[in-house]
């Protein structure tokens, strides 16, 4: 019984992990690409999008950083991470490319005098999701032990019944002619008790005096 208990409650563990990871997947990418819109929207009117600067207090690791890149009308394009580099986009809206080695996410607004593509890196989302997912996991993980030590106490108790009905059939076993007691047994091994009473009973009621055909007790 513990050790299905325990495969169960490990089961669900991992069934919840997948289910928080998939929502929240879907919840991070819809928060992250409502960032990269306003964002978008609200570049101004400038030839050389701002940087993050050192020294202003603001630690960014590189994957959390979005990226920011114009074009002019003429074509030539201006980014945030002058590594950066990719194809200019055709239409406004969504969209997933590769650049440099790694998967992206982008928006793009298409103006009439410039195209503004701002785009961050997938595994920003992933890493997102992870975390959100093992933050719903953890806590059913902690409760597997605890469950599995009420449990046991539990059946401890549940299966006190079955001691007691065990010790007397140890006792009958041993020349004891008088009934098992129904007293306290739970009503599922009651049938149990009940259907060793019965041939035990049979047993012990004297023996029934042979008949003739007559009916008369036979010599």
């Amino acid at each position: 019984l513990l050790v299905w208990l325990f495969f169960l409650l490990t089961a669900m563990s991992v069934l919840a992990g997948i289910v928080a990871y998939v929502f929240n997947r879907n919840e991070v990418d819809q928060a992250l690409d409502g960032q990269l819109r306003q964002i978008a929207l609200n570049v101004g009117d400038t030839d050389s999008p701002a940087t993050a600067t050192l020294g202003d207090g603001v630690t960014l690791e590189s994957e959390d950083v979005f990226v920011v890149t114009i074009w002019n009308s003429s074509g030539e394009h201006r980014s945030s991470d002058r590594s950066f580099v990719t194809a200019q986009p055709r239409q406004t809206g969504y969209s997933n490319f590769d650049a440099e080695g790694e998967g992206w996410r982008g928006y793009a607004r298409i103006d009439r005098d410039r195209t503004v593509l701002v785009a961050q890196r997938l595994v920003v989302r992933e890493e997102f999701a992870a975390d959100s997912a093992l933050a719903a996991v953890w806590p059913i993980a902690v409760l597997i032990p605890l469950s599995l030590m009420l449990v046991v106490w539990v059946v401890s108790r549940v299966l006190r019944p079955f001691r007691g009905v065990t010790s007397e059939l140890q006792q009958w076993e041993r020349g004891r002619t008088s009934p098992l007691s129904v007293k306290g047994v739970p009503d599922e091994i009651l049938p149990l008790v009940l259907g060793t009473n019965d041939p035990g009973t049979r047993l012990q009621a004297p023996p029934e005096p042979l008949l003739d055909k007559t009916g008369s007790p036979a010599n």
